[in-house]
């Protein structure tokens, strides 16, 4: 048996991320992801651009990025009748100021400087202790201002043994 990876694959997170406001409750999503190069996949790596506005950078500017996964072939982890619920499609999402039970932390992707274009990955797998047969990202800007209008985007690569 050999140890392969697939080939990256685009996330869509549409306009999600364009100008989402810094906040501790405003979120973007992405749409679901279903996991499926082969039955034997043993890790899910999540990579992400994001391209920060105009902030006062400080040594706690981030974008806080999070993961949801299941394994159910149906429904969506977390409640179905308030403003916090996952839908597997891209955009707005409202978090409670008390967090979130769904969703497990990935990485928090610093940002120093004004314009920057960050690039950064984490692996889902890790994050949510199981491999996903669906699953998602979450964003959550924390640097002070809104991000960019455009130019984000989020990809994965699944490993997998043959």
């Amino acid at each position: 048996m050999a140890i392969q990876r697939s080939t990256p694959t685009a996330i869509t997170i549409s306009t999600a991320l364009n100008s989402l406001t810094s906040s501790t409750t405003a979120y973007a999503q992405s749409t679901e992801v279903s996991s499926g190069t082969s039955s034997n996949v043993t890790d899910i790596v999540a990579n992400w651009t994001i391209v920060v506005g105009t902030i006062t950078a400080s040594a706690s500017t981030r974008v806080n990025v999070y993961c949801w996964g299941t394994n159910d072939d149906t429904g969506y982890p977390g409640g179905s009748a308030t403003a916090e619920v996952i839908t597997g499609t891209a955009g707005s999402l409202t978090i409670s100021a008390n967090g979130s039970g769904v969703l497990r932390f990935l990485k928090s992707t610093l940002a120093h400087t004004t314009g920057l274009t960050m690039r950064d990955e984490a692996s889902v797998v890790q994050a949510l202790g199981f491999v996903p047969r669906r699953w998602g990202l979450v964003f959550q800007n924390q640097t002070g201002a809104n991000l960019a209008a455009s130019g984000h985007s989020a990809e994965y690569v699944e490993t997998y043994y043959n």
